[in-house]
């Protein structure tokens, strides 16, 4: 007599988290430049490599108005190589001597690239008023499809996932905020409520937390006071105290 066994084979399995993380960081840049037309200004950037290889990585520079920056601004355009851990990197900005005045916000955006290229020496520049030639090559503009990766301060990190936990699976956002609080008041009743924070210095807070809620996925708006109704929002960040106790 014989015996047939028929066995079911059944593997063990383990399922273990993957995370993927962002090796580059923006540890410290320039609050606010302040240049007359013709002047160049030259400035250093920190930024920290957290992996234990090399990458290459190249320094976007954008205004906010393309047209502006198309005509009288030109930012340097260098590939660099970040070894582990942190490293300052200088870059520099040229504004044409027939550039018409005006206040503007700069972007930075850290690229990294998938291949591995040496640095491009970097030209010797002075900051002089002395006129730029004629025809300026300005870097090109980043537009949605770049492959250009933004890198978050550990701060604005934070921000941006305390408000997605805060929100929950909302994604409508109200950021009442120090510029546009001064854009409200500084002219009228708060004239006397100063001294007002450097306008530089608000234009870069209020940007700084649109873009970090814009990267988690937020619709975002912006304003001054504290509306009367708030049902309309997920989330509300208050960055701007002046808006929640006004100094009258």
């Amino acid at each position: 007599m014989s015996v047939g066994f028929i066995a079911g084979y059944f593997p063990l399995s383990e399922d273990i988290p993957l995370e993927v993380k962002e090796p580059i960081e923006i540890l410290n840049c320039p609050m606010a430049f302040s240049l007359f037309p013709g002047e160049t200004a030259e400035f250093d950037i920190e930024i920290q490599n957290l992996a234990s290889i090399n990458y290459s990585i190249e320094l976007d520079f954008s205004l906010n108005d393309t047209a502006y920056q198309e005509d009288y601004v030109t930012f340097s355009d260098e590939t660099y190589v970040i070894k582990q851990g942190k490293q300052t990197f200088t870059a520099w900005l040229k504004v044409s001597p027939k550039a018409p005045t005006g206040n503007f916000l700069v972007t930075i955006r850290v690229a990294r690239r998938y291949e591995e290229v040496a640095p491009t020496p970097k030209p010797s520049i002075e900051p002089s008023p002395s006129p730029l030639p004629e025809s300026p090559h300005p870097s090109p503009t980043p537009t949605p499809e770049s492959p250009a990766i933004v890198a978050l301060t550990p701060l604005l990190e934070l921000l941006g996932s305390g408000a997605s936990w805060a929100a929950s699976d909302g994604n409508s956002v109200l950021v009442i905020n120090w510029k546009d609080t001064y854009d409200a008041h500084h002219a009228t009743d708060g004239a006397e409520w100063g001294p007002w924070p450097d306008e530089g210095k608000m234009n870069n807070w209020s940007q700084s937390i649109l873009l970090t809620l814009e990267q988690k996925s937020f619709n975002v708006e912006t304003a001054g006071d504290i509306p009367e109704v708030l049902s309309n929002y997920d989330l509300v960040v208050i960055h701007s105290y002046w808006a929640v106790e006004p100094k009258y």
